[in-house]
């Protein structure tokens, strides 16, 4: 299995921005491109966030997130 490490910036009203990662497993046999790496921090932001998004441009902005493959320590 490789391991690609998800990490976002989560932006709240007060403008206060945390970071978060987790480290998911995928098979070895998947290619992980940039695109696939972009497909899944944008599918984990989606999940972290606990609730469905509500466009309100007054309260919420979404932040960023990336993925990067884990090289072996």
């Amino acid at each position: 299995m490789k391991k690609v490490r998800i990490k976002f910036h989560l932006a709240a009203l007060t403008r206060v921005v945390c970071d978060f990662e987790k480290e998911v497993e995928v098979p070895d046999d998947v290619t992980l491109t940039e695109c696939r790496l972009r497909e899944m921090a944008r599918e984990e932001y989606d999940e972290v966030d606990g609730g469905d998004f509500v466009q309100d441009y007054d309260y919420w902005e979404r932040g960023d997130c990336w993925a990067e493959v884990v090289k072996d320590e």
